[in-house]
């Protein structure tokens, strides 16, 4: 693993640092007191803390596939331009996450890990923030007018990615920001305030007439139908989140492996053997039945057009985000081309009459239950 500094640090640091580097070289990962904040297929942050009061965010790219190296073999890795993106951030004049050390293991196309060490930012959660009083809808506006002013856009600008400093707000998640070499125009703001207005409508903190008139009267936009566009950028905002949390879902937000199989695709959870997975999908789309088949080969699938099946794999990952106690499916897997059908693949034994089946999704599942 090669190192880069990328700020200066104190004593302190400088050990805790010398501790995480030793972590990725001797290994195993995680160290001792590291605490996994997020775990996906190809991303993992961990919280660490330091000998004294600094604490440290750790972020693991990993390039799994030969495919992911390919793309990143003559562009940095996203954590790298995280680090890039932060430190140019910050000679804006603009609060985030302090960007100590960059690592990275392999080159070009043999990239396997890049690695992230910054500062925790100091600072309490926007919402609880506006809702105890010591951030007020004035202060999201006018950053919001600094942000565009400084050539930063952000497209993910929710309450989740600020935090309520000493010296004002702090911009986090700097992985999909935008650092310009002009200030944003009009249409980039209207995206931005779109997006927190979104966040904040949803918080119950603000509706879209509310959060206009703070925009107007803090003079980042302006006009006789800023409401009306407003709400309907918010609209916007909303049915393209949707989308993103249901392809999040789809593809590793619980550890889920997405493959291609033919012309179609494979969701699966990675525990799950693939060979006998697509061995059960191949029997029971192979009988060009619908609904629920008890056995196809060793086990129940259910077998309907792509678009129900994709739903229903949504909504038991739903239901299991709930903590509900019940059998999960083990993989989705679609046909490909116009009219293909999708599959979903149950754990061995598992018993049909056992499920929810009239609760999950929109009505039964429909289709008889055929041996």
């Amino acid at each position: 693993m090669r190192w880069v500094s990328l700020g200066e640090t104190g004593p302190a640091e400088a050990e805790a640092l010398r501790g995480i580097r030793r972590a990725f070289e001797e290994g195993p990962l995680p160290g001792p007191g590291w605490v996994e904040v997020r775990s996906r297929l190809e991303r993992r942050v961990w919280r660490v803390a330091g000998g004294g009061n600094e604490t440290f965010y750790v972020k693991l790219q990993l390039f799994r596939s030969f495919r992911v190296r390919f793309r990143y073999a003559l562009r940095p890795s996203p954590t790298e331009k995280e680090g890039r993106k932060a430190l140019s951030i910050l000679k804006r004049g603009i609060q985030v996450p302090r960007p100590l050390l960059l690592g990275r293991e392999g080159a070009w196309c043999f990239k396997r890990r890049s690695v992230l060490v910054s500062m925790e930012a100091e600072g309490i959660p926007a919402r609880r923030a506006l809702e105890e009083g010591g951030l007020a809808l004035e202060d999201l506006a006018r950053f919001l007018g600094v942000l565009a002013s400084k050539g930063v856009f952000h497209p993910d600008l929710h309450l989740g990615n600020f935090l309520a400093g000493r010296e004002g707000p702090v911009l986090l998640d700097l992985q999909s920001c935008l650092v310009l070499p002009f200030r944003v125009g009009k249409k980039g703001v209207l995206s931005m305030a779109a997006k927190l207005g979104a966040s904040l409508d949803h918080a119950g903190l603000a509706g879209a007439g509310a959060w206009a008139g703070t925009l107007a009267g803090a003079g980042v936009l302006s006009g006789d139908d800023l409401e009306e566009r407003l709400f309907q950028a918010m609209e916007k905002t909303r049915a393209e989140e949707r989308a993103r949390r249901v392809k999040r879902c789809l593809m590793d937000s619980s550890g889920f492996a997405r493959e291609k199989w033919g012309r179609g695709r494979l969701f699966r959870r990675r525990s799950a053997s693939r060979e006998e997975v697509l061995r059960e999908a191949r029997a029971a789309l192979g009988s060009r039945d619908e609904g629920w088949i008890a056995r196809a080969v060793d086990a129940p699938c259910f077998v309907g057009k792509a678009r129900r099946a994709r739903d229903l794999w949504v909504e038991f990952r739903r239901l299991e985000l709930e903590g509900r106690g019940m059998v999960l499916p083990l993989a989705l897997v679609e046909e490909g081309g116009w009219g293909g059908r999708g599959c979903l693949v149950f754990p061995r034994g598992t018993s049909l009459e056992g499920l929810p089946l009239e609760n999950v999704g929109a009505g039964p599942l429909g289709g008889g239950i055929r041996q």
